[in-house]
């Protein structure tokens, strides 16, 4: 492979980590849609939005909204302790929600 071919690895330069107040931002966007389709889930994204212009934080997009909601929802619990984050318990928690709302849907139909 050529120096002109060299393959890019990890995230673009100045992009940012979840911090605790965007996670947070995150939960409270998907608890106010709870999102069950991808119109929802642009809902999430523009609540986002508002919030990462307020504050200086990058903008994100759709992918990267719900790869992180991925990421909270299937957390376990590290071998031998017994605590659970707050954000990971509160997404969870959403996730049964937005679960049960699809499956009362799906019983109306």
């Amino acid at each position: 492979m050529s120096q002109s071919q060299d393959i890019k690895k990890g995230r673009d330069a100045g992009s940012q980590n979840y911090s605790q107040a965007d996670k947070d931002a995150l939960l409270d966007a998907i608890e106010a849609v709870l999102p069950t389709s991808q119109d929802a889930w642009e809902r999430v994204r523009e609540q986002y939005v508002v919030y990462a212009n307020d504050n200086g934080r990058c903008s994100r997009d759709t992918a990267s909204l719900r790869k992180k909601w991925s990421s909270l929802i299937n957390c376990t619990k590290p071998t031998g302790d017994p605590t659970c984050p707050d954000d990971v318990r509160r997404a969870k928690r959403l996730d049964r929600v937005i679960r049960e709302q699809v499956e009362m849907v799906s019983l109306d139909d």
